[in-house]
């Protein structure tokens, strides 16, 4: 009898060791899954967004008495410990006894907001944005405040452009729920036409065409077969029009030509964008010379050359 009980006690043993390790194992795979699709669900948008208070020096998030101070300080020349960005608060980037009195005059309650606010321009919807490779460039949109309603974007090539960061300006402080600044500064990587829109909770919408050409001196990489663009500015109402050669025909295979009209005012310029695939592998260079239309590559008033390197 007491043979046979611990024989069970053993047997019970390695059972709860088996059931366990069998829950462990679980666990494990619950929280692996768990991770992998948080990692599927991360926004695109990992840019560190930060909020500008003006008027607000020493970060509370408030204007009050401590603020000017600060600014009394600075002008004295007793400290040299300030925000800059916060202290400017009529936006003609020097800070002097105007922001001081501006500071004075909102804590006297004389005003509800500094005039800082028209140094930045709202980015309408419809605008068409023109910038050279590798440029920066910004949009600039009204949102609802701390506890509102804010924007989010999307792009039409998510390798075409690319999001440096992102910065909010508060004018009206020490409100509840006002309206702010959100300026999203992007970068083009690739030539061509590509569409940034922006979109709320209540389904608003601001749409932006953002034309990017090829610049003298570019470098283009591609891999054998991938589509490759070079984008230019023209207007073939002057009689004037891009031509181009390349060193070696055989390399490159031009798939479609593209023109996208500015606006529909006479005489508007276009966007006009090449989209080659690379063939073969080497270093290839691409001229391109803007001349008279029924004179070809003769007399250009314009040259632009670009490099191309296909893997």
């Amino acid at each position: 009898m007491e043979k046979n009980f611990l024989r069970f006690r053993q047997c019970s043993k390695k059972a709860k060791g088996t059931r366990g390790s069998n829950i462990i194992k679980k666990i494990a795979t619950v929280l692996l899954f768990v991770t992998i699709l948080s990692s599927l669900v991360i926004p695109m948008e990992t840019v560190n967004a930060s909020t500008i208070t003006y008027g607000d020096l020493n970060g509370n998030w408030t204007v009050d008495s401590v603020d000017l101070a600060i600014m009394k300080k600075f002008l004295l020349g007793t400290t040299d410990t300030i925000n800059k960005t916060a202290a400017d608060v009529n936006g003609d980037t020097s800070i002097d006894s105007i922001d001081f009195s501006l500071m004075k005059q909102f804590l006297l309650g004389n005003i509800i907001e500094f005039p800082v606010r028209y140094k930045y321009v709202t980015t309408s919807p419809g605008s068409i944005i023109h910038v050279n490779e590798h440029e920066p460039f910004e949009i600039s949109l009204r949102e609802g405040g701390f506890v509102g309603l804010s924007y989010s974007y999307t792009v039409s090539d998510k390798m075409a452009i690319a999001l440096l960061s992102k910065e909010s300006f508060n004018f009206y402080p020490n409100t509840f729920d006002t309206p702010i600044q959100t300026v999203w500064t992007f970068t083009a990587l690739k030539a061509g036409k590509y569409t940034l829109l922006f979109s709320d909770p209540h389904s608003e919408t601001i749409q932006c065409e953002i034309y990017v050409s090829t610049t003298p001196g570019s470098i283009i990489t591609a891999n054998v077969n991938e589509p490759f663009n070079i984008s230019l500015e023209e207007n073939g109402t002057t009689g004037y029009s891009w031509f181009y050669t390349i060193s070696e025909e055989n390399a490159t295979n031009l798939i479609s030509l593209e023109r996208f009209l500015f606006s529909d005012a006479e005489g508007s310029p276009t966007q006009t964008v090449w989209t080659f695939q690379a063939l073969k592998p080497g270093k290839y260079t691409f001229s391109y010379n803007y001349c008279r239309s029924w004179e070809p590559n003769i007399d250009p008033i314009k040259t632009v050359q670009c490099e191309l390197y296909i893997r």
